[in-house]
């Protein structure tokens, strides 16, 4: 109906419009809009090679440097933390420091099953989100979903230049269950279980802002919370790790709004992140511009998976 398709129309706006606000405030804290250049060259770089070169002459020395200041860290974390501080030592180890102590409160050392099961991962995540968050263990419906190409296969599906791929569904997000924030935490408690700490790997953020038959499909503006909180956590704790953030279907109001705010960002937090146009009905089709960062296949696995969590 007309009525629905106003709502979503404002609904993606107002969200699109806040996921930009929320990137620029976080993002401008980590980043500095002039020239930013990174103290590494990783363009192009396998995790292997990203681990062992040394691009400039004042590398080992500051790689020596964070070794010696922050001994439990891996080379991959002190890599990572120092390209995000634009080589500044100092503000890395700070950062780090920080996310050591975020690792000691969120307490999540004693995982007694496999870390290769996402369910487990995601219910456990819920388990300890909620338990901060809201005083109790809560099950909080799944936003968050990683794929495989098939039943047994232990391969991830991924972008088409090979990055793993997390999808999002944020219109499963049951505020009356808990807080909207409260899924933000959780999503950063996934990752810090999923992403190996030894590795530069870096990941797709496929958010699919399209509502579901069944679902809660909450107001725009409450899901705002979650939005900041998932940005301010992923800033904050997992540096150098999103490749590209894939926000869709949006109306293309959006898009120049999009643009207007993305002038204040730095070149590089600007690029990770693609608003694709599309309508956002819940039988609609992804984008067809889609198709420029995953195959058919993989689009198909992903519709697949939204479509089965529908309620009839």
């Amino acid at each position: 109906t007309v009525q629905n398709h106003n709502f979503a129309l404002a609904h993606r706006t107002v969200v699109a419009f806040a996921f930009a606000l929320c990137i620029s405030s976080v993002g401008s804290f980590f980043t500095e809009k002039h020239d930013r250049k990174p103290a590494f060259d990783t363009a192009a770089m396998s995790v292997t090679d990203s681990l062992t070169s040394t691009t400039h002459e004042y590398d080992d020395e500051k790689e020596e440097t964070l070794r010696e200041r922050l001994p439990d860290s891996t080379i991959a974390e002190r890599r990572r933390f120092l390209i995000a501080r634009n080589g500044d030592v100092e503000a890395a180890i700070k950062q780090y420091e920080a996310y050591l102590e975020w690792r000691k409160e969120i307490n999540l050392e004693s995982i007694n099953f496999d870390k290769n099961d996402d369910k487990a991962l995601w219910n456990y995540a819920c388990r300890r989100a909620t338990e901060i968050e809201c005083g109790e263990a809560i099950e909080l419906p799944e936003i968050l979903y990683t794929h495989h190409y098939d039943e047994d296969s232990v391969e991830e599906v991924t972008s088409k230049d090979d990055f793993r791929i997390l999808h999002v569904l944020p219109a499963r997000i049951d505020t009356k269950i808990a807080p909207a924030n409260t899924y933000g935490l959780a999503l950063a408690l996934f990752l810090e279980l999923h992403m190996p700490h030894h590795s530069m790997e870096k990941f797709y953020v496929m958010l699919d802002v399209r509502a579901g038959t069944g679902w809660p499909n909450p107001w725009a503006s409450s899901l705002v919370p979650f939005i900041r909180t998932t940005s301010k956590l992923l800033n904050s704790y997992f540096p150098e790790r999103l490749q590209r953030c894939l926000l869709y279907p949006m109306p293309r109001l959006s898009l120049y709004i999009w643009d207007m705010v993305k002038a204040f960002l730095d070149e590089d937090t600007a690029s990770k992140i693609v608003l694709l146009a599309g309508k956002a009905g819940a039988d609609d089709p992804v984008p067809e511009s889609m198709a420029e960062y995953v195959d058919d296949k993989v689009m198909k696995i992903l519709e697949n998976c939204r479509v089965a969590t529908f309620v009839t």
